[in-house]
C-alpha cells in the first residue's frame, strides 16, 4: 500500500509539472475532474506505522 501511495503522489507531482506547460484549460479541468473521481486519499503515515508494527510483531527489525 505504501509503494502504491508513493507512486500515486509521484505521478501527481510529475503531471502537475507537465500541466504547467499546457495552455488548455479544458484538458486541465478534465484531468482534475478525473483525479477527484478517484477519491483516493492514501494515508502514508498509517502505512508506515503498519510496517513498523508488523516488523516489531515478527521481531524482524535490526538497529545499526
Amino acid at each position: 500500500m505504501l509503494t502504491l501511495a508513493n507512486h500515486y503522489f509521484n505521478s501527481l507531482d510529475k503531471a502537475q509539472i507537465i500541466l504547467e506547460y499546457i495552455d488548455d484549460n479544458e484538458l486541465i479541468e478534465k484531468i482534475n475532474s478525473e483525479k477527484s473521481k478517484l477519491n483516493y486519499t492514501p494515508n502514508r503515515i498509517k502505512y508506515k506505522q503498519d510496517i513498523v508494527d508488523d516488523l516489531y510483531y515478527h521481531k524482524k527489525y535490526y538497529l545499526d
